[in-house]
């Protein structure tokens, strides 16, 4: 990890059309956060720890660029604090930008009211995810796994109002939010 944890804000030319100026605070696959696009290698460490140090510099946005993130476990998005990626809307074209797979644990049955509530994006008060498309490379129909929500947010503390899920992509999930 090369990151120094401070914040870098700069306005980042997106892959895909946005409607606004997206400006980055950190952007871990440049900042020396142990993070790769290539969808290779555990990425959930490298993306917390920035998000942590974004939130410690007092909020702001995490970008990930275009590619292919993996990731095995939990990520939590603090307050005040946004994880945004470079989406393409699936009705207007073939192919997805910031995708993050989701390696992570499922129940082995679906039972109504036993369900695992938490997913894998905790979302803070005032915080929250944006273009970024969501994908369960291990969900098939002939193997249906009971993943728990893919964004939730638990309403304590600071993590009760305005959270944020704006252009995002699930394909292969059992919830979404």
């Amino acid at each position: 990890d090369k990151s120094n944890g401070k914040a870098n804000p700069r306005v980042v030319e997106t892959k895909y059309a946005t409607q606004d100026v997206v400006i980055a605070d950190i952007i871990p696959t440049e900042d020396g956060y142990a993070v790769s696009n290539n969808g290779i290698g555990d990425s959930t460490a490298g993306i917390q720890k920035a998000l942590n140090d974004c939130a410690k510099n007092g909020g702001g946005t995490v970008y990930l660029p275009a590619g292919t993130y993996a990731i095995s476990g939990k990520i939590v998005i603090p307050p005040y604090v946004t994880l945004r990626g470079d989406w393409q809307d699936p009705d207007q074209g073939t192919e997805y930008g910031t995708v993050i797979c989701i390696y992570g644990e499922s129940q082995d049955k679906y039972e109504p009211g036993k369900e695992v509530i938490e997913g894998t994006f905790m979302l803070g008060g005032s915080g929250g995810v944006v273009g970024l498309t969501v994908y369960y490379p291990e969900q098939s129909l002939d193997a249906i796994r009971y993943y728990p929500f893919a964004f939730y947010t638990d309403g304590n503390g600071n993590n009760y109002m305005l959270s944020t899920v704006k252009n995002v992509t699930v394909l292969n999930g059992f919830r979404g939010i």
